[in-house]
């Protein structure tokens, strides 16, 4: 509700809407700068509170209720601190004040809660209209890698990634045939080997590491920014003239115009022509906009420029005389504020309650205009995100697994397996370069189990469940979990028991990996593990450490 978006984009209806309800400011030009420059000053203290508060982290660690118990004092407070600088401001200039004390003091603090407030709410709608909009955009590039087409864009664009990450492996490789040369020798002088070893995986794991999350990012897409265009275009299919927003536009008027400077009479039918008026057009707009969606913004700027119209409205039926300018400014100038006021609030809420009806019309927009884009890029976003899981899970996964076995061989003392292990890991580091053209077969029970037997011989696993109850377009996603989670509890935990349970869900396979190692920091920053799980099972999965120190991964895939 203290956005500092909601403060500055207010600035302007709060000061304007000082200045022409103030009778003082009608006295001439000086008296107009006065009041203008008193005003602005009133609002720069009321906003510097605001935000000073919004900033405090007492306040910060608030929710719920206390905080908006805190946000609205603070609101009040800011707001009476604006309205004490108006009237000292006054009596300094010679200014006059006809209003009475308490009317100012509870009109602005009861302004200003409710104008914050509802801003704050059309913050947070907007805020999840975003949201919701780039996961759809992000599920259209990943959806649309099923199309057809783009064929030879896409084989070119993919074999110049390939390249670009062969080559990024061969840059590395001297270092790591330095390392590997330096173990080999280690050992075969007598040496402990543990260093070199530690060097050399150190050394290895972090070239991969940073390979991999290189080509995962290297064709993630940046979505653009939701832009005028967009939000005017996504307000104009909502319906957006709501009966919320004539009413506190009616209140407006009543307060600001009406109530101050008219008769009963004269306010009343002001009041009544504004609010027929307004109706009419709305309802007009209202249907206009969902049975013509492509001139749905033309037909809301329309309306718009006709409600600007009102102090014409009044003039051309007699309420108001047409020599009366100072009349006349002040009802178009709070018009106006009222109409800004239905946009910028109003426009987000309306979004939120038709958020299904605005992405459906998005998803028909991004289909009709950007779907050769989209196939493209998304074929690329594939493949580079299949290269960076083959070298994060399958490669950097069996090399760790042959380290840990070297070491183990080490801790028997049996030298003579340490040496032979050596030249498994140069060959499992070097198969890494060949994987980057294999091409990919389909994942079968037999790849998981052969990844769990390969870690056996380093940590004792139980496996609970069937793999052959696993659906065949999960067995790939299956796979990544399984050594997403056997790896990272031997890398960071050094587990010595690990439990699988796979269990068959009505929408598909439940998988949870329970470790006795060290639990991962969990302020350790995410990696691409993270991003991969993210990706496989978005908000649906989960590491936690129960009361007896083991950690357990739980997955839900679909």
């Amino acid at each position: 509700m203290l956005s500092p978006l909601s403060v500055v984009a207010s600035a302007p209806l709060w000061i304007t809407g000082l200045v022409v309800n103030e009778p003082a400011a009608f006295r001439g030009p000086t008296a107009l700068a006065q009041t203008f420059a008193i005003a602005t000053l009133g609002y720069l203290a009321m906003a510097l509170i605001m935000l000073t508060a919004d900033r405090l982290p007492v306040v910060r660690r608030l929710t719920g209720l206390r905080a908006s118990i805190i946000v609205i004092v603070v609101i009040a407070v800011a707001t009476e601190a604006r309205l004490a600088i108006v009237l000292v401001g006054f009596e300094l200039n010679g200014l006059p004040d006809d209003v009475p004390l308490a009317v100012r003091a509870i009109s602005s603090a009861l302004l200003g809660v409710a104008a914050f407030g509802y801003a704050g709410v059309a913050h947070s709608a907007w805020a999840s209209y975003r949201l919701e909009r780039d996961r759809l955009v992000l599920s259209l590039l990943r959806a649309t890698h099923r199309a057809e087409g783009h064929e030879a864009a896409v084989a070119a664009m993919s074999s110049m990634l390939r390249e670009t990450i062969r080559s990024r492996l061969a840059e590395a490789r001297p270092a790591i045939s330095y390392k590997l040369e330096a173990l080999k020798q280690a050992l075969l002088s007598g040496e402990d080997g543990r260093p070199e070893l530690e060097r050399l995986t150190s050394v290895t794991d972090a070239r991969w590491r940073a390979i991999s999350a290189e080509a995962w990012k290297r064709f993630t897409p940046e979505l653009n920014q939701v832009g005028f265009r967009e939000f005017a275009w996504a307000y104009s299919l909502t319906r957006p003239f709501s009966l919320t927003s004539m009413l506190l536009g009616a209140g407006a008027l009543t307060f600001f115009v009406f109530a101050r400077t008219q008769a009963l009479s004269q306010g009343a039918a002001s009041l009544a022509v504004w609010l027929v008026g307004t109706v009419v057009v709305a309802v007009i707009a209202n249907s206009l906009v969902t049975r013509a969606p492509r001139a749905a913004l033309n037909t809301v700027i329309a309306a718009f420029a006709v409600l600007a119209s009102y102090p014409l409205w009044l003039v051309l039926l007699g309420v108001v005389r047409a020599d009366d300018a100072e009349l006349i400014i002040r009802i178009g100038v709070i018009n106006l504020h009222v109409l800004a006021v239905m946009v910028l609030a109003g426009a987000s809420p309306a979004i939120a309650l038709n958020r299904d009806a605005v992405l459906s019309s998005l998803r028909r927009r991004r289909d009709r205009t950007s779907v050769q884009q989209l196939q493209l890029e998304s074929r690329l976003l594939g493949t580079a995100h299949e290269l960076a899981a083959t070298l994060h899970g399958a490669s950097r996964t069996a090399f760790m697994a042959e380290a840990l076995r070297l070491e183990a061989a080490l801790d028997r003392g049996d030298r003579a397996a340490a040496i032979a292990l050596v030249e498994e890991v140069r060959a499992t580091i070097f198969d890494a370069e060949r994987s980057i053209d294999a091409r990919p077969r389909p994942i079968a029970v037999s790849d998981i189990e052969e990844v769990i037997d390969g870690w056996r011989s380093l940590c004792t696993i139980d496996v609970l469940g069937s793999w052959h109850h696993v659906p065949a377009a999960l067995l790939p996603a299956v796979h990544t979990v399984v050594v997403e989670g056997i790896s990272d509890a031997m890398r960071h935990g050094d587990c010595s028991h690990l439990q699988i349970e796979v269990r068959s869900a009505a929408a598909g396979i439940d998988l949870s990996l329970t470790n006795d190692g060290e639990p991962i920091d969990p302020h350790a920053p995410a990696g691409l593990g993270t991003a991969l799980l993210d990706q496989l099972a978005p908000g649906r999965w989960s590491r936690e450490v129960d009361r007896m120190g083991l950690t357990r991964l739980a997955v839900a895939l679909r």
